[in-house]
């Protein structure tokens, strides 16, 4: 399953990477709703705004990437926060082509506080 999360979990998604899902139930921890998924075992993540539902179906360990096969996509139309963020991989992460770091994520849930990097 991957999940789409937008900025306003930004914050929360950090923390539930942070976390190893086989020592706390993230759902009860983070107040997240699992919804069924309809092709594989993992459930959606109702609170995100997409949801696709993968098979693995490969891992190059030397990059350490697993390949999936996207077998169904779910999109919540009815959410109102659009903007998504991706990580970088230096601690940084990317929202609709800002650059940001865990120190300024509330510039976009409460813009004018903090700025991006680079502004």
């Amino acid at each position: 399953m991957l999940a789409v999360p937008t900025i306003d979990l930004m914050e929360k998604a950090v923390s539930i990477g942070d976390c190893s899902g086989t020592k706390v139930d993230k759902f009860k921890k983070f107040g997240l709703t699992p919804l069924p998924a309809r092709d594989v075992k993992a459930p959606l993540i109702s609170e995100c705004l997409a949801c696709i539902e993968c098979r693995v179906t490969d891992y190059l360990e030397p990059q350490s990437i697993f390949v999936l096969d996207g077998r169904r996509a779910w999109i919540d139309n009815e959410r109102k926060e659009r903007r998504t963020f991706h990580a970088s991989g230096d601690g940084t992460f990317v929202v609709d082509g800002n650059i940001v770091t865990p120190l300024n994520f509330s510039k976009f849930i409460l813009p004018n506080i903090y700025f991006p990097i680079g502004t």
